[in-house]
Parts: C-alpha cells; structure tokens; sequence
C-alpha cells in the first residue's frame, strides 16, 4: 500500500480492493464527504458480506486500536478510503516494514471520518488474508502504540502506593496495640519490591517508546497549508514545522 502511495499522485488519493466487494459506483460518497473539510474518509459497511470468524476479528481488531491508538470509537474502518494529498506526503516517510495503515494516519491527523457504503458479494475467488496473514496485522497495529509500556508504569505508582498505604495501616494497628497482623507485613513488602521492579521497567519502556516513535519517523508538526512561502522553501515538510500536533 505504501509502495503505492508513493507513485501516487493527485490531490486526492483512494485505495480500494479489487475483489469487487467495493466498487467505484461508490468512490462518490467518499468524494462527497471528504469535500466536507476532512483529511481522511473511511467507508465502512453497515452490512458486511463475510464469514463470523472474520466479523468477530474485526471487532477485536477495532476494540485493539481504539485502546492503543486512541481511535475515535465511533469512527468506523475499512481498506476503502480516500486521503489528501498531504496525508500521503507525510505516510510515504514511513518506512518501516511493518505497516499499519490506520496507525500512520492517526499519527497525522484527528480530522477524520466515516461514511457508510454497501458491501457486494465477492464475484469470484476467495479472501487471501489467511489467519497467520492476519495476525501479522494485528501485531503491526501493536507497534503503532507505546500504551502498553505506560500502563506498566502506571501500576507501578499504584503498587507502590498501595504499599505504602498498607505499610501505614499496619503502623497504626501496632500503635494501637494490637499485634495480630497476620501476613501483612510481607504482602505489603513483596507488592512494595514489586512496584519498584515495575516502576524501573516502565522507565525504560518510556525511553524506549520515546525511541521508537523518534525512529519511525512521527512528525512533530503537520503542514495542512503554507501561504506566502515560496514552493522551493517548502519542498520537505519536515522541515516547516507549521502547525503543531500539541
């Protein structure tokens, strides 16, 4: 798809199968709203012609980017879409093997949307996404989000908290002179050393992620439009950091 993008050319840009389950009878109604003012338009299928094993990926492959990536949970999904053109400008700078479409577009821009389109029966053949084929997506789209390494960050403080909070109960139990606390004392140490292995990993998975995100080439800004700035000065957008995601 990328290697396409990047011989693509025009101010608009459509992907679509080839299998006729999506046909250029509809290419208007992504047109049509994209005119809207979007930067990218999804068409997606109210009614979908597919097995359940591929409905049921679909819905755990939705609920998996909406965490990771931050999806809009009402935006709607599809290999049927129209980008602008500087949408693919800035896509074609990835070039790391592993792709993920929806991944690279989010990183771009939040100004997207969904519009429904009819889904046709296939008119011949058979799907090529086989089930290994499909988890080799679904383990790019984890790699378009470094969420997970801050939730391990985040249970740290809550360990460590809870350790602490715990370490201060049973301070105030023996104050009040009773003895009898049990196993707490070492439930409240082993979550303490817990949060501190959690804690320093999460740090490092920070950085990490940090890393990543600077190697895969994420911009920092986004030009949507230049105005009075000569073509010659704005031949690469990363170099006119114009509008900033923040």
């Amino acid at each position: 798809m990328l290697t396409g993008l990047r011989f693509a050319d025009g101010e608009f840009i459509i992907s679509m199968d080839d299998d006729m389950q999506t046909r250029p009878s509809e290419i208007i109604r992504l047109i049509d709203k994209i005119n809207e003012g979007y930067d990218v338009v999804y068409g997606y299928f109210e009614k979908k012609q597919e097995s359940l094993f591929r409905r049921l990926g679909s819905l755990v492959h939705h609920a998996t980017v909406t965490f990771l990536m931050r999806k809009p949970k009402e935006l709607k999904t599809s290999s049927f879409w129209i980008i602008r053109r500087y949408v693919r400008d800035y896509a074609v700078q990835y070039t790391f093997p592993q792709v993920a479409m929806q991944g690279i577009f989010l990183r771009i821009t939040e100004n997207i949307a969904c519009t429904p389109l009819q889904h046709f029966d296939r008119e011949v053949g058979t799907s090529g996404y086989t089930f290994k084929k499909l988890m080799r997506q679904y383990s790019g789209d984890l790699g378009f989000s470094v969420r997970l390494l801050n939730i391990v960050f985040v249970v740290s403080l809550i360990l460590l908290c809870g350790s602490v909070l715990g370490a201060l109960i049973i301070l105030a139990i023996k104050l009040s002179g009773s003895t009898d606390t049990g196993s707490w004392g070492l439930s409240c140490l082993i979550t303490f050393y817990t949060g501190l292995i959690l804690l320093s990993l999460g740090i490092i998975g920070n950085y990490l992620g940090r890393l990543y995100t600077g190697e895969t080439g994420t911009p920092q800004a986004v030009i949507r439009e230049t105005r009075n700035i000569d073509k010659k000065d704005n031949d690469n957008p990363v170099d006119n950091k114009l509008i900033n995601r923040d």
